[in-house]
């Protein structure tokens, strides 16, 4: 199977201050392996209860530049048993752009050493060799709250409460960055309100509403991002394999060869192939 980058928020923030617009893949960043901070667990944290987990988000980032209003909603729904079987669906709305608005999708399924995924509009795809993919997909998709966190965190004051935390900016003209390797972004955070509600020792919600003023090759633009993720512990039905799916692999060559031609004649003589004379 092609293994497929997928973009970090950086990176769209990026895309979408550009002259040209254009969308992105549905499914999101790359899994981190700790938490933005010591008071935000990790994806895997927030995922490794053994009875079950579901967690839906929704992210709006409406990037104003000059008379120009691009608007990106991305809404995600991950399930994950605590046998590690998960299913996640995503859908993004990307809109005003000059390509023109367009609606695109994303589903998965792991179910033991079974995996399958669709994309916009396709069939079910079965992946007989994954590798390390549903793995990266699924914390991709169920830490967007920890990459916006990590984004903001260098601006953000955190003032602990009896149900979490309170975000709040910690000052006028606080500057945060893209990570090294991602597409190079600055920004000013001029904004910035969340908070982060626990029941017990878990996280049970996160709140983040943030303004910037962000500057990308030499373009400048006004950025809103409004997010809300909410997470649930329960006991998670066993994941269902989807039906009418086709193979990621095709038959190889020399089987369809054989497939073909072997009707044309009752034997194969000595000088072809082994495999073709049945060996």
């Amino acid at each position: 199977m092609t293994k497929r980058r997928r973009p970090t928020l950086a990176v769209i923030l990026a895309a979408v201050t550009l002259a040209a617009c254009r969308t992105a893949d549905p499914v999101p960043s790359p899994p981190r392996q700790s938490g933005p901070e010591p008071w935000f667990p990790s994806t895997e944290a927030l995922l490794a209860d053994p009875s079950g987990t579901t967690m839906e988000s929704s992210t709006v980032l409406l990037v104003t530049r000059g008379t120009s209003v691009v608007t990106i909603r991305d809404e995600k729904r991950v399930t994950h048993c605590g046998n590690g079987d998960f299913s996640l669906n995503t859908r993004r709305v990307h809109q005003g752009s000059e390509a023109g608005d367009t609606v695109e999708s994303f589903q998965a399924v792991r179910r033991g050493r079974d995996y399958w995924t669709r994309g916009s509009g396709g069939p079910w795809v079965y992946w007989d060799d994954p590798l390390h993919e549903p793995r990266t997909t699924l914390l991709g998709t169920a830490g967007e709250s920890g990459d916006l966190l990590e984004l903001l965190a260098p601006c953000a004051r955190v003032e602990p409460t009896p149900k979490g935390q309170v975000l709040t900016l910690s000052g006028d003209g606080c500057r945060v960055e893209s990570r090294p390797g991602d597409a190079p972004l600055k920004g000013i955070v001029i904004e910035l309100d969340g908070r982060v509600d626990r029941t017990g020792a878990e996280v049970a919600s996160v709140e983040l509403k943030a303004g910037m003023e962000a500057e990308a090759a030499g373009h400048v633009a006004r950025i809103e991002i409004t997010h809300e993720m909410r997470r649930t512990i329960e006991v998670v039905a066993a994941i269902e394999p989807p039906e009418n799916v086709i193979s990621s692999r095709r038959r190889r060559p020399v089987k369809m060869v054989k497939s073909v031609l072997s009707g044309l004649v009752e034997k194969w003589g000595p000088g072809a192939p082994s495999v073709l004379q049945g060996k």
